[in-house]
């Protein structure tokens, strides 16, 4: 899901528009064959994709808005055009095959639905909206393989020359399992903070000599855990705080860090294991590297045949 967030939300108005202003909000930008294009339109798909008002936008950067108002309007004729297209042939997409697709989606890159449900949330995206895009996508593709009228054919050596050269995003993400040794201060005293750290390296001291970790957890450790010699659980270490992840870097199994003093208390953390973080076998990412190419060969092919399209259509831009 490399695509920008988009997010729908309602004008609210406080005083009644005036006339001039409806005029010039609702005007038409473009005709396309029967179909208009206005400018209110225009300006709303330009606050979602860029999360501010236009004219916020305006005052920021002048050139980027002309730019992004010109970019935003070629790609609303083109969705017009093929809006208009599958409307003649009637085309439809129904929810199974919506379900399918999501489900090759979530297979694909190893999703549950609260993965998926996650990343949508992360881009602002409701799940009906989401569901909505997959069916005006599948009816692209019902378009683009009934107008060119010739299958898709992914070839091996296309998958393997892909593979190739992007093995590096084919890396799987490292998860560590860890273990941790905290300590809280009572008050916010220098004087305890100081005898916290002392505290913190004379454990640090002592495992390092050969003292076992979950023992000393159970000693003294005061967070969650302690009980279980310590133990926290296995994390992605991509989701880790920025603190954390950077003082485990390159810690092998087995080896514990230094006191981390932060402001909630001290830590130790000790990697109890890593998994992941190598690049994965051509045949565990080979159907996602064919729906990739499988996407942008359709991308290719509907850019090639929307340009034919606009050739015999009515279109006229009025700014």
């Amino acid at each position: 899901m490399k695509r920008t967030a988009l997010l729908i939300s309602l004008f609210f108005l406080i005083l009644p528009l005036s006339l001039a202003y409806s005029e010039v909000i609702n005007r038409i930008v473009a005709f396309v064959n029967d179909d208009i294009i206005t400018l209110y339109e225009l300006e709303d798909r330009l606050r979602q994709v860029s999360g501010y008002f236009p004219t916020k936008l305006k005052d920021m950067d002048k050139k980027a808005y002309i730019n992004a108002r010109k970019m935003l309007l070629e790609e609303m004729i083109n969705e017009r055009l093929t809006e208009q297209k599958i409307q003649e042939l009637a085309i439809v997409v129904n929810d199974s095959e919506i379900d399918d697709a999501i489900e090759r989606i979530k297979q694909i890159n190893g999703w549950t639905q609260e993965d998926l449900l996650q990343r949508l949330k992360e881009e602002r995206i409701s799940y009906g909206k989401y569901r909505q895009r997959i069916g005006e996508d599948l009816k692209k593709v019902k378009l683009i393989n009934r107008e060119v009228k010739s299958k898709i054919i992914i070839k091996d050596s296309q998958i393997e020359k892909y593979y190739r050269a992007h093995r590096d995003e084919f890396m799987e993400e490292e998860e560590v399992e860890l273990a941790c040794i905290f300590l809280f201060p009572k008050s916010k005293g220098e004087g305890e903070l100081k005898d916290l750290k002392e505290k913190a390296w004379f454990i640090y001291r002592e495992i390092k000599e050969g003292k076992d970790f979950s023992k000393m957890a159970k000693r003294y450790s005061m967070g969650p855990g302690a009980e279980e010699g310590g133990k926290i659980g296995s994390f992605k270490v991509s989701h880790l705080d920025p603190v954390l992840k950077k003082a485990i870097e390159g810690l092998p199994k087995g080896e514990i860090t230094e006191p981390i003093v932060a402001k909630q208390g001290i830590r130790i953390i000790k990697v109890l294991n890593r998994t992941g973080g190598q690049i994965k076998g051509l045949s565990d990412v080979r159907d996602k590297i064919m729906d990739i190419l499988y996407r942008d060969e359709v991308k290719r092919r509907y850019n090639r045949w929307i340009e034919e399209v606009k050739k015999r259509s009515y279109i006229r831009v009025i700014f």
